[in-house]
């Protein structure tokens, strides 16, 4: 997909916080209430996917299934590590997939700015 993770600790001021969040621009931010309560303002127009909130969705729900509305969120015929429906992947493809981003990390800079470390997905191999 492409898609990082970028870990932030919420016990972080909020200034950093908006700092790093600013620079990665991200598409969804996975907390919990508390902390999303705190920083929603700090990244407005971003999804939250709140933990907490979920697990109690899922606990009220009796039975899972098909028809629970909870699923992997994977389009039907991908599964988890495919790059196509069919699931495989040619030489260049996996080349190209081993230098996408897995995570980034952030430091505090030489400035006192927070700096971004990429880490490809080929790294996690060695």
């Amino acid at each position: 997909s492409g898609a990082a993770f970028v870990p932030v600790d919420p016990e972080y001021p909020v200034e950093r916080i908006a700092a790093v969040l600013g620079q990665v621009d991200p598409v969804v931010v996975v907390s919990v209430s508390g902390v999303r309560d705190r920083l929603v303002s700090v990244v407005p127009g971003v999804r939250w996917l709140v933990l907490d909130e979920e697990a109690a969705e899922l606990e009220s729900d009796s039975e899972l299934g098909p028809d629970s509305g909870v699923n992997s969120g994977l389009e039907p015929g991908w599964s988890v590590g495919s790059s196509s429906a069919s699931g495989s992947v040619s030489g260049s493809d996996s080349d190209v997939l081993g230098l996408l981003p897995v995570y980034v990390v952030f430091t505090s800079g030489s400035t006192g700015v927070p700096k971004g470390v990429v880490m490809p997905r080929v790294a996690l191999a060695n």
